[in-house]
């Protein structure tokens, strides 16, 4: 059962860009991003193979804000946010806060912390 504070550490992949191109950029010229790039290899007539590939690997915290008991028979709900490790050490906070059940949350920390597997370009 999570409780408010509880601080629960998964791995997760980066991918890295670049933006290119003349003129001035606005923002970021180099910049990880949560997740992996998609290729699909395509063998014959529309038939192919998809792989998942990422430049590093990082962290997620996620932070069990709190845990609320709702009215009648409804489930209770965790509130939680996450900040990201990128693979560079660099942290990247935020303050959005989610709310799931407990059932649903308990799923996101022991399971698979990604949803493919996925195979590293570059350390």
């Amino acid at each position: 059962m999570p409780k408010a504070g509880d601080i629960i550490r998964k791995k997760y992949p980066y991918s890295f860009y670049e933006a290119g191109g003349e003129g001035e950029i606005i923002g970021p010229s180099e910049w990880w991003q949560i997740g992996c790039k998609k290729t699909f290899e395509q063998y014959d007539q529309g038939c192919g193979e998809t792989f998942y590939n990422a430049d590093g690997e990082g962290f997620i915290d996620i932070e069990v804000l709190a845990v609320v008991d709702m009215p009648r028979k409804i489930k209770q709900r965790v509130l939680y946010k996450f900040d990201q490790i990128l693979p560079d050490n660099s942290i990247k906070k935020s303050s959005k806060v989610y709310t799931v059940t407990v059932d649903k949350f308990n799923e996101l920390i022991t399971g698979q912390a990604y949803w493919h597997e996925y195979e590293l370009t570059k350390e």
